[in-house]
C-alpha cells in the first residue's frame, strides 16, 4: 500500500508561484508576439554564435588535422549562421514560422492519420484538427503571419503551461484523497 502525501505549503506556494509567473509570461507574449518573435529569434542568435565560439575554442583538445578542420568548419558556419541571424532578426522570424507552419500541418496530418488508424480519442481529434487549422493560419498568411505565429504560438504555450501547472496542485490533491 502507497501512501502519499499531501503538498507542503511551500510546494504548494512554488507550484502557484511557478504558474502565475508562466501565465504572465503568456500574456505579455500574446500582447506583443511581434516583439516576441524578434526576441526569439536574437537569443537563438547568440546561442548559435555561442555554440560557434565553443566549437572554435575546443581545437586545443583535437588530436588530428581532420579534427581540427572539422572543429573550424563547424565552429565558423555555427558562429555565421548566428550573426546573420543577430543582423536580420526578421528575415530569422519569417523562415521559423514557415517551419512552424510546416511543422503544424504535419502534426495536424499525423493526428488525424493515428485517430483514423484507431486511437479513437476526442482529444486527440481535437488537437489534430487544432493543429491542422493554426498550420494552415500560419502557411495561408505567410509572411504576414510571421508578425504575429511565434509570439502567438509562445504566448498560449506558456499560458496552458501555466494553468496547468496550478490545476496540477488541485489533482495531486484530489488523488491524495481518492478523488480522481
Amino acid at each position: 500500500m502507497e501512501f502519499q502525501t499531501a503538498p507542503s505549503k511551500g510546494q504548494v506556494a512554488m507550484t502557484v508561484a511557478k504558474g502565475v509567473l508562466l501565465v504572465l509570461l503568456g500574456l505579455v507574449a500574446l500582447a506583443a508576439p511581434g516583439a516576441t518573435a524578434v526576441g526569439f529569434a536574437l537569443v537563438l542568435a547568440w546561442i548559435l554564435m555561442l555554440a560557434g565560439l565553443t566549437h572554435l575554442l575546443s581545437l586545443w583538445h583535437v588530436s588530428t588535422l581532420l579534427g581540427a578542420a572539422r572543429s573550424i568548419a563547424i565552429g565558423l558556419l555555427y558562429f555565421g549562421a548566428g550573426l546573420v541571424l543577430l543582423r536580420q532578426p526578421l528575415w530569422a522570424v519569417t523562415s521559423l514560422t514557415v517551419v512552424i507552419g510546416l511543422l503544424l500541418l504535419t502534426e495536424g496530418v499525423i493526428g488525424v492519420i493515428a485517430y483514423i488508424g484507431g486511437e479513437r480519442t476526442g482529444s486527440a481529434l481535437l488537437a489534430a484538427i487544432v493543429a491542422l487549422a493554426l498550420g494552415a493560419m500560419i502557411i495561408n498568411a505567410w509572411p504576414l503571419s510571421s508578425a504575429w505565429a511565434i509570439g502567438t504560438v509562445v504566448g498560449v504555450n506558456l499560458l496552458v503551461a501555466g494553468i496547468a501547472e496550478m490545476f496540477s496542485i488541485g489533482s495531486r490533491h484530489s488523488e491524495r484523497f481518492g478523488h480522481a
